[in-house]
C-alpha cells in the first residue's frame, strides 16, 4: 500500500553561507506545515554534508544533500570532486543517492547521463524577476495578514523550467521536483520575511511511498512516484488523476513509460 508524504526539498541551514537557520527551526517548521520529510541542500562547505541530520528529528524525517553547479544532489555522504553533470552523477550514484537539476534556467548539460530529474519550480528563481521595492513593500504589509496568498499573488508559471522537463521525458525517466529553496535569511524592519513556515507551507513535492524513510522516499524519487502540490492554492491530501483515454481500469502513479499529455480545455489526455 503506497501512501503520501509530504516532502520539502532544497533547503539551506547555518552550514551554508546564506542561511542562519538550525536544524531545530527546519524541524519545527516542518512539523507546524505537516511535512513529513526535507531534503537538505547547503552549499559545499565545512561540515557538509557530515554534519546535516540523516534520520528523524522528532517526526520529520532529513535526508542529507548539497547544492553545487546547478546540481541538486542528494542522500551523499562526502563531498563529490569538481567536475561536469555526469562525472558528478557517477560520484553521487555511487554514494547511493541521486542528483537532480538545480536552477534549470542557468543549468547547461543537459544530455548528461545519470541525471534523475530537475526542478520545475524554484521559488527563489520564480521571485527574482520581480520589482524588489513592490515585493519587500507587500512582503511588509502582509506580513501580519496573509503572507501564503501574497506570495502566491507573485508566482509564474515556470515555462522554460516546464519545457526542458517535458523535453527529457520523451526519451528517459526524468522526474520533476519543487525546489523551495528555503532561507530564511531576509528580514526587514524586524520582520522575517521568509521564514521557513511559510516556504514549507506554500508548496511541496510529494511522493507515494510504502513508508517514511529514506530508501522508500528515494526510490519513488527515482522512478517518478511523486507530485509538486502548491499549498498556497488548497490542500492537496488526494490524488486523483482522470485519463478518460486509457479506456476501462486503473491509473496508478508508479513508474515512468514514454508518454505526452495533451491539455484538451479541462482535461487531459495520454498520448
Amino acid at each position: 500500500t503506497l501512501k503520501t508524504f509530504r516532502g520539502v526539498i532544497h533547503c539551506h541551514s547555518k552550514l551554508s553561507f546564506d542561511s542562519s537557520g538550525s536544524f531545530e527551526d527546519i524541524a519545527g517548521a516542518a512539523r507546524r506545515a505537516g511535512v513529513d520529510f526535507v531534503i537538505m541542500s547547503d552549499h559545499p562547505g565545512p561540515g557538509v554534508p557530515e554534519s546535516q541530520p540523516r534520520g528523524f528529528l522528532g517526526p520529520v524525517l532529513f535526508i542529507p544533500g548539497i547544492e553545487t553547479a546547478h546540481l541538486l544532489v542528494i542522500n551523499v555522504t562526502r563531498r563529490m570532486r569538481e567536475g561536469g553533470a555526469a562525472d558528478v552523477a557517477r560520484q553521487v550514484a555511487a554514494q547511493g543517492g541521486l542528483t537532480f537539476v538545480a536552477h534549470p534556467e542557468l543549468f547547461k548539460e543537459w544530455d548528461a547521463p545519470g541525471l534523475a530529474g530537475t526542478e520545475i519550480h524554484n521559488m527563489h528563481s520564480d521571485l527574482s524577476d520581480e520589482y524588489l521595492p513592490w515585493a519587500v513593500t507587500k512582503a511588509l504589509w502582509s506580513a501580519g495578514k496573509d503572507p501564503l496568498q501574497a506570495l502566491a499573488a507573485l508566482l509564474d508559471f515556470p515555462g522554460p523550467a516546464v519545457s526542458h522537463w517535458d523535453a527529457q521525458s520523451r526519451s528517459r525517466p526524468f522526474v520533476g521536483i519543487a525546489a523551495n529553496a528555503a532561507h530564511q535569511n531576509i528580514r526587514v524592519l524586524g520582520k522575517q520575511l521568509d521564514p521557513y513556515d511559510l516556504s514549507f507551507r506554500f508548496v511541496n513535492t510529494c511522493v507515494l511511498a510504502p513508508r517514511l524513510d529514506a530508501a522508500s522516499i528515494l526510490e519513488a524519487r527515482r522512478v517518478g512516484r511523486t507530485y509538486v502540490a502548491f499549498r498556497a492554492f488548497g490542500e492537496t491530501d488526494v490524488l486523483q488523476i482522470d485519463l478518460p483515454a486509457v479506456g476501462p481500469g486503473r491509473a496508478v502513479l508508479r513508474e515512468w513509460r514514454p508518454s505526452r499529455v495533451e491539455r484538451q480545455g479541462r482535461q487531459a489526455r495520454t498520448l
